[in-house]
């Protein structure tokens, strides 16, 4: 049989392809199983993954172009929104149909290490895609990462075509492509930039056909990208190239309170909306004045530099810190849905959840790949990239993962080459690459210079109260944030959720005391003043509604849910001029999805006319 197989590489392509088929697919549907029944499903309430359904039922409802450059990369947004275009507003259809993008990446990496190496270390490297939890655990988040692993892995294998073909349709496929990915997320276009050079330096042919290559290259990768800057010029006559979010990322990942992963900076809210929305406020509360995007971007960079020029010995070791982490075999999962999903999906139990195993083996397969560096130049570039630019800013597994599938091809053929030499009986080269993966293994898995900083007490009992409040629990979530109290009595953040906890369970005294207590210390936190004058409204002291929910609205211009509170205390003091501004704002600012929420609206701002 083993004969026969030898003689048909179609055959054992096919049923290798057809092995990989059923088990990504079997994996991905007993996580959907367990997942589905877990309170992360459909997503969190105060998630990236709401905020990016948020972003495409804007879209699909008609809202194409955006009112302020783009913050985040955007081409995820729009792909959700054309599905829901297609199939109406079903998370479980979308994440079937990512799980679908997960196959299918799946098999590119088979087909890329098949044509780098050979169809066995392909099936190795479709085998450690298909086991690795971590693929899956994104493809069931409603963000960019799963889009973004399949574009770039195509884009990957288009540019091997592009390296054997030079002509000039498979270089404008390639700056497509890029251009695409791009969108998705920003580093990959370092990583085609140098790989177009690459390639253009190596060129055999002659100059007039070198330079058309060029220009389709670049003027579909011009064209793709400007149009989202064109875009963003638009919208706030401000010149931002994609996103306007490097700025507050390099700060998160260079200040005091920096560990070298993604943790909050106190100032800053906890998911991406909050967080860019924070961002803003407090650039433009220390600058006076209104700021376009740029501006709020190079504010927080120059906030992340001085950080860097007054203790240069200090960030020195953050950086050398984050480089460890990097390398590491643990993973650092930033995202909530993790800590709730993790003991609750069993198929997690007998999947790769981290990259111990993996990484040995790839740092092997970067050194016996030197041999025929050429040859495997882009997959030393790839991992470059995708590694090494994150130590500029913070380290984290949603970003770390676009190099995992590249890491995995070296590992497969650092596995492939230990089972040859195991079944030549090169007993002394088989001894040497076990020791090396074995010694790899134990530095990058034990050592506890490239471990993440564990959680604090404090953390864990701000996890433990969100996880409660998630699931809707709010009197279980006081006795977590009162523990929380005691290690960080002036918490902001914690002081909040306090408010929003005692509120929830009716008790409106506390609630106001906690958030009046968290304005004291940051004057800046917008939804503080928000829910103060929410509960001031219930209690009919409309007065003092109108001081705070004006402060709010001044704060964030974007706050329709502030503008409605408003408008509501407006109305009942008598100031109808304004009360009809502030729901013509409130109006204007909620989604045009939000059928009830723009019925109330319109009901409120109809009501005026009768006084």
């Amino acid at each position: 049989m083993a004969l026969n197989l030898r003689k048909n590489p179609k055959r054992i392509n096919f049923i290798y392809i057809l092995i990989l088929i059923i088990l990504a697919l079997s994996v991905r549907l007993l996580f959907f199983h367990d997942y589905k029944n877990t309170a992360a499903y459909p997503f969190l309430k105060s998630s990236d993954s709401n905020s990016y359904y948020i972003w495409a039922r804007d879209i699909a409802s008609g809202q194409l172009f955006p009112e302020r450059a783009f913050m985040k990369w955007p081409l995820y947004a729009y792909f959700l929104a054309f599905l829901f275009k297609l199939f109406g507003p079903s998370i479980a259809i979308i994440h079937h149909l990512q799980f679908f993008l997960g196959l299918f990446s799946c098999l590119l990496l088979y087909s890329i290490a098949k044509k780098l190496f050979n169809q066995h270390i392909g099936f190795i490297a479709g085998l450690l895609y298909a086991l690795y939890g971590l693929f899956i655990f994104f493809e069931g988040l409603l963000i960019y990462t799963s889009l973004s692993i399949f574009l770039n892995l195509l884009f990957f294998l288009v540019l091997l075509i592009t390296k054997d073909k030079p002509t000039k349709k498979n270089f404008f496929l390639s700056g497509a492509l890029l251009a695409v990915c791009t969108l998705a997320q920003f580093n990959v276009l370092l990583f085609g930039l140098l790989s177009f050079i690459w390639i253009f330096f190596k060129l055999k042919i002659e100059a007039g056909q070198k330079f058309l290559c060029f220009l389709s290259f670049f003027l579909i990768l011009f064209l793709i990208i400007g149009s989202v800057t064109v875009l963003n010029y638009v919208a706030e006559e401000d010149f931002v190239l994609v996103a306007g979010n490097l700025g507050v990322n390099f700060y998160i990942g260079n200040n005091a309170q920096a560990k070298g992963i993604f943790t909050s900076a106190g100032e800053l809210g906890l998911n991406q909306e909050n967080m860019f929305r924070d961002a803003r406020i407090i650039a433009e509360s220390k600058s006076a004045r209104r700021l376009s995007t740029s501006e709020v971007s190079n504010y927080w960079f120059g906030r992340g530099l001085d950080f860097i020029k007054a203790n240069p010995l200090k960030s020195g070791k953050l950086f050398l810190k984050k480089i460890a982490l990097v390398l590491s075999g643990d993973e650092f999962i930033h995202d909530f849905e993790y800590t709730i999903i993790r003991n609750k999906i069993r198929i997690f139990k007998v999947l790769l959840m981290d990259l111990r195993f993996i990484l040995p083996f790839s740092f092997i397969g970067l050194f016996l790949g030197l041999k025929h560096r050429d040859k495997y130049i882009f997959l030393y570039l790839s991992c470059a990239v995708f590694l090494f630019t994150l130590p500029i800013f913070f380290i984290s597994s949603r970003y770390r993962i676009m190099a995992v599938p590249y890491l995995i091809i070296f590992a497969s053929f650092t596995l492939h080459s230990i089972y040859r030499v195991i079944s030549q009986r090169q007993a002394l080269r088989s001894l040497v690459l076990s020791f090396a993966a074995i010694s790899i293994f134990i530095i990058s898995g034990y050592s506890q210079f490239n471990k993440a900083p564990q959680e604090t007490l404090f953390d864990q009992c701000i996890l433990g109260a969100d996880y409660q409040q998630n699931l809707g629990n709010f009197d279980k979530s006081i006795p977590y944030l009162k523990k929380a109290a005691q290690i960080k009595p002036e918490s902001p953040a914690l002081l909040f959720k306090l408010g929003v906890s005692f509120y929830e369970q009716g008790d409106f005294l506390t609630a106001k005391d906690k958030f009046k207590k968290v304005i004291e210390i940051n004057p800046l936190f917008v939804d503080a003043y928000y829910n103060l004058g929410f509960i001031y409204n219930l209690e009919e002291n409309y007065s003092q509604a109108v001081k705070v929910l004006e402060k709010a609205v001044n704060l964030d211009n974007d706050h329709e849910k502030a503008y409605f509170e408003l408008g509501l205390a407006y109305k009942q003091i008598g100031n109808y001029e304004k009360a009809e501004a502030a729901f013509s704002k409130a109006l204007l600012k909620t989604n045009l999805w939000r059928t009830q929420d723009r019925i109330m609206i319109h009901k409120e701002r109809k009501s005026l006319v009768d006084f």
